[in-house]
């Protein structure tokens, strides 16, 4: 059943007989541990300006990490991008989906312009960028270092435990991130 607004609402008979009582739900954000944890990296992540840095976001499936990094990024003006396990085979799919996300409605069909097209963007407009689901393409990881280092905007991977095994595989990676 639905009130005046066109809102879902819970009704029907009680088993005592009585009525039930119309209900209203709305989504509450609760600002847990994790998600000031969350803010303080990015703090200093935005602190470290001037120089390629990664901050890491990673746990067990179903603990909130998309959702804290989306909303962050909605409210902050950052990129996200869920990361597509079709790009395992070319850095082209990811160079051409930041391109998009970054303003571009038809990325170039080649990875060096579209490189350059994401590094001058962000030159431009720094602000941060948000990879989900990174652990799918973990052979990206220095393209992404690369484009951070160029730009000196903060780079956070997410992703599940996983994750953490494959930036550490990477030195480069892994000297520049905040946990």
């Amino acid at each position: 059943m639905k009130n005046k607004e066109g809102d879902q609402m819970a009704t029907g008979s009680g088993g005592n007989g009585g009525e039930w009582k119309a209900a209203r739900f709305e989504p509450t954000w609760i600002n847990c541990a994790n998600e000031r944890n969350f803010t303080v990296m990015m703090d200093v992540l935005e602190k470290g300006a001037g120089e390629g840095r990664f901050g890491m976001v990673c746990g067990p499936a179903g603990r909130g990490k998309s959702r804290t990094t989306l909303r962050y990024s909605a409210h902050n003006g950052c990129v996200h991008l869920l990361v597509r396990s079709t790009w395992r085979g070319s850095e082209l799919g990811l160079l051409q989906a930041l391109c998009f996300e970054l303003g571009r409605e038809k990325p170039p069909a080649r990875k060096e312009p579209c490189f350059v097209e994401i590094c001058d963007r962000l030159l431009a407009n720094p602000r941060a960028i948000f990879l989900d689901e990174m652990e799918k393409i973990p052979r990206h990881l220095d393209l992404v270092r690369e484009i951070s280092e160029i730009t000196a905007v903060p780079v956070i991977l997410i992703g599940e435990l996983e994750l953490e095994t494959v930036m550490k595989r990477n030195r480069r990676v892994w000297s520049r991130t905040f946990q």
